[in-house]
C-alpha cells in the first residue's frame, strides 16, 4: 500500500504564479512503489518551429535507481494548442553513452502522437543508478511543424543537441553522435516515468515557473524555472509552466498536463 501525502505549495512572486505538486512526501521505509517521475527535465513544449522533422538529444538526470522506464511524448505546445497534423515519433533512452534502448507503443517502435494529444509509452527494460546522467532521444515527423521547448533551453556540456530540417536523419536506433543545429532549443518528453518510492513532482505556472526570465539558460545540471533548480538534486519532475497562462486558461484547456498529475 503506498503511503503519502499530496501537497500543494503556491509561491507569488512579483506578480508572476507558480505552483509545485509534490507527491510521495513522509514516505515509511519499504513503502510500496508507484509509478512516479524519476527523472529531472521533463517539460512542456512551449514553441511550433516550421521544420517539419527534427531529431533531438536532451540529458535528464535519475533521481532514483531504475530497471525500467517509460515516458509521455506530448503533440501539443504553449497550453496544450495542437500543432494541425499527426506526429509520427521513434524514441530512446540512451544509456550508457552510446547505447541506445527503444522506445515502444503496444510493442512498435514507430509511435504516432494525436494532433494536440499525447503518447505514454510501454515500458522499456533499461537499468540506470540512482543520481545518473542519461539522454533522450527523439526523432519525429510532423506535416505542421515540430514542438520544442524554447524556454528550457539547452545545455550543450551535457550533451544536449537539436536538428531541425526538412529531411533530417533518425539516430534514436543508431545512437550516434548528434550534432546540434544552433536553435538554443531542446526537445523534451513531457514526462519521465518510473517504479519508484521517492517524492516526485509537478510543476504548474506560468512564466516564473516556466523559466522565460533565465533567457534560456539553465543551470548547470539542466533545470529551469523559480521551482525546478530548488528540487532537481533531490527530485523527478515535469515542468508544465506556460509563459503567460492564466487560471482561466488552464481551466478551459488543461486535459494533457493534468493527465501526468497521476505520477507527481
Amino acid at each position: 500500500m503506498r503511503r503519502c501525502f499530496f501537497l500543494s505549495l503556491v509561491f507569488v512572486l512579483l506578480g508572476a504564479h507558480a505552483m509545485a505538486a509534490p507527491r510521495g512526501g513522509l514516505r515509511t521505509p519499504g513503502a510500496s512503489p508507484y509509478d512516479g517521475l524519476v527523472g529531472t527535465r521533463g517539460s512542456a513544449p512551449s514553441q511550433l518551429r516550421t521544420e517539419t522533422q527534427a531529431m533531438a538529444r536532451t540529458a535528464f538526470f535519475t533521481r532514483s535507481a531504475v530497471t525500467q522506464i517509460k515516458v509521455i511524448i506530448p503533440n501539443w505546445y504553449n497550453g496544450e494548442a495542437a500543432p494541425g497534423s499527426a506526429a509520427t515519433d521513434t524514441a530512446s533512452i540512451e544509456y550508457p553513452v552510446g547505447i541506445c534502448t527503444t522506445l515502444k507503443k503496444t510493442g512498435s517502435s514507430t509511435i504516432t502522437g494525436s494532433n494536440g494529444g499525447q503518447v505514454e509509452v510501454d515500458y522499456a527494460t533499461v537499468s540506470i543508478p540512482a543520481n545518473t546522467q542519461a539522454w533522450y532521444r527523439l526523432w519525429t515527423s510532423n506535416a505542421s511543424g515540430g514542438v520544442v521547448d524554447a524556454f528550457q533551453g539547452q545545455n550543450l556540456s551535457l550533451g544536449d543537441a537539436l536538428i531541425v530540417g526538412s529531411s533530417v536523419t533518425d539516430q534514436t536506433v543508431s545512437c550516434g553522435t548528434v550534432t546540434d543545429g544552433g536553435t538554443f532549443e531542446s526537445i523534451a518528453p513531457l514526462a519521465i516515468i518510473a517504479p519508484i518510492t521517492a517524492p516526485s513532482v509537478c510543476i504548474f505556472g506560468d512564466s516564473i515557473a516556466l523559466g522565460v526570465d533565465n533567457d534560456h539558460t539553465p543551470n548547470s545540471n539542466g533545470d529551469n524555472g523559480s521551482i525546478a533548480p530548488s528540487i532537481a538534486a533531490s527530485f523527478g519532475y515535469s515542468n508544465m509552466g506556460v509563459n503567460g497562462d492564466l487560471a482561466s486558461q488552464f481551466v478551459s484547456s488543461h486535459t494533457n498536463r493534468v493527465a501526468v498529475g497521476q505520477y507527481c
